[in-house]
Formats: C-alpha cells, sequence, structure tokens
C-alpha cells in the first residue's frame, strides 16, 4: 500500500485530448472496474499501452483509496455536456462524493459517448471489447470464457 501514492483517478471512457493530458501528468493512474458495464478494461488497457502507470481496481476500492490519501486528483470524462451541466456513466456521483469528502480535485473533460463508441461493452455487460461472454458451470468450478475459448477460471466455493 505504501507504493501507491499520489494517484489519479480517471473516471469515464477518454478520448484522445484526454490522452493527452494524462501523459503530462507525473503521478501513476487508478482506473476503476466501473460496473456493471466493465468501462474500465478498456480505458486502462489504452491507458497501459501508451506507457502510463495503471492500477486497475474495483469500484468499491476508491473508499479505502481516498481514506488513506493514495489519490491525488481525479479525472470525470463526461459523455454529453448540456445546459451547463455534464451527463456522465453509472457510479460518477459515487466518485465524485467521495473526492468531495477527501478534498480532492475533480476535473471535468469531455469523453467518448458510450452510443459511438463499438470497441466497450455490451448493453448486458455480457461482453467486453465486443466479445460476448458466457458462463458455464463445470463440476466445481465457473468457467468464464469468450464464445470460443476460455480465458478465465475462478472457483467460486462457499
Amino acid at each position: 500500500m505504501e507504493e501507491i501514492t499520489n494517484m489519479i483517478v480517471v473516471w469515464g471512457n477518454v478520448q484522445a485530448a484526454g490522452f493527452d493530458v494524462l501523459m503530462h501528468e507525473d503521478s501513476g493512474v487508478i482506473v476503476c472496474e466501473q460496473r456493471p458495464f466493465m468501462y474500465g478494461l478498456s480505458v486502462a488497457g489504452q491507458l497501459k499501452n501508451k506507457g502510463l502507470k495503471v492500477l486497475y481496481c474495483s469500484d468499491n476500492a476508491l473508499g479505502f483509496l481516498f481514506y488513506n490519501k493514495k489519490i491525488d486528483k481525479v479525472y470525470v470524462f463526461y459523455e454529453q455536456k448540456k445546459d451547463n451541466k455534464v451527463i456522465c456513466q453509472s457510479g460518477t456521483y459515487y466518485l465524485c462524493l467521495l473526492a468531495r469528502q477527501h478534498n480532492v480535485d475533480i476535473i471535468f473533460s469531455e469523453g467518448i459517448n458510450i452510443k459511438d463508441s463499438k470497441d466497450l461493452c455490451g448493453p448486458d455487460a455480457g461482453s467486453i471489447f465486443s466479445k460476448s461472454f458466457v458462463m458455464a458451470k463445470n463440476t466445481d468450478k465457473y468457467i468464464i470464457k469468450p464464445e470460443r475459448e476460455e480465458i478465465l477460471i475462478e472457483e467460486f466455493r462457499s
């Protein structure tokens, strides 16, 4: 936990201009899952490919990271601006409440409208990067796999 310091949280779908801004930051970047559609997977991959230090975490881990003063700044990439208000993804309000509670700056920037993006998850959270996923039970394990090949095996034992 000590190695995570001075991090920036990125929320929403970053467009090209947003990547340019983030490239000039000296801090590492925290990208959350952004459930239920897991948009963070796409954003984390893009940021990592651009050479940024990326920490991928669950949405619920944000409270812990804020509480332990690991986050210095929040970038929210909104989908649309209308009548001086922004339309953001699910979960943005939770993130902003945490940031305000812990006196962390929030920077709003234009992002990608989800309806215009073909690379993000499907409307039912059953696909990632336009690839359909299924859950099948195999003995005592659940296998999460794309339509053709297995990618992840997790045990869910109670």
